[in-house]
């Protein structure tokens, strides 16, 4: 149901219990809802989808735009998550979001580039929680924090730290200008020795707030 003049859309069924099925290509599903404050798709049934790209591009101009329900969706069938979060809450104070508990399709080849690039641009206070997120089927992630919370002073970004990045063929600028404002450092030392891949700007501008992982040569 969508109440406009809230600026609220919840999609769910008339009875309780029941979950609505997605189609299995959501790639620019929610994209360009400028004006939309409240997205709540806690029953919004995803575990078909195979793209999620663009999907929530853009999201929420509203200063307070929250999406609720995403820790709750199931997207192992997904393998293309492409600018996914791409220039979201663009206006908001604060972000706080929970996608700990995704997990990634066992076989296949995960591509994540741009998935959070320009992501909250002007919030001060940003959380972003992907603890569980096996990364060992990633093959690229180009851009995929490039110009994070640009603004931010308070960031919380957990997970990346342990990522296994034994699969990565690519990863140019995935930090690129990433969290110009605040004093945020991300230590990426523990990263395995990471085979022969693209990783071109990997931290292009970020002023020692990268510790960066050891490249094979």
């Amino acid at each position: 149901w969508e109440d406009k003049k809230e600026e609220i859309l919840c999609i769910s069924y008339k009875y309780p219990g029941y979950e609505i099925k997605a189609h299995s290509n959501m790639s620019k599903e929610f994209n360009n809802l400028y004006n939309l404050r409240y997205l709540d798709v806690t029953h919004l049934d995803v575990s078909e989808v195979y793209d999620f790209s663009d999907c929530f591009r853009n999201f929420g101009l509203h200063p307070g735009s929250r999406i609720v329900g995403l820790n709750r969706w199931n997207v192992s069938k997904a393998t293309v998550f492409r600018n996914m979060f791409k220039n979201a809450f663009p206006n908001n104070e604060e972000v706080v979001l929970d996608i700990a508990m995704w997990r990634f399709r066992e076989g296949d080849q995960i591509i994540l580039d741009g998935m959070f690039e320009n992501f909250a641009k002007t919030a001060g206070n940003v959380e972003l929680y992907m603890n569980c997120w096996d990364f060992s089927r990633v093959v690229s992630s180009k851009r995929m924090f490039k110009s994070f919370a640009s603004e931010a002073e308070i960031i919380e970004l957990e997970g990346p730290e342990f990522w296994n990045m034994g699969s990565i063929l690519a990863c140019d600028e995935m930090f690129c200008d990433f969290a110009q404002s605040g004093n945020y450092v991300l230590d990426l030392s523990r990263w395995n020795e990471i085979s022969i891949c693209e990783h071109k700007n990997f931290k292009k501008r970020t002023k020692g707030k990268i510790k960066e992982p050891t490249w094979m040569q």
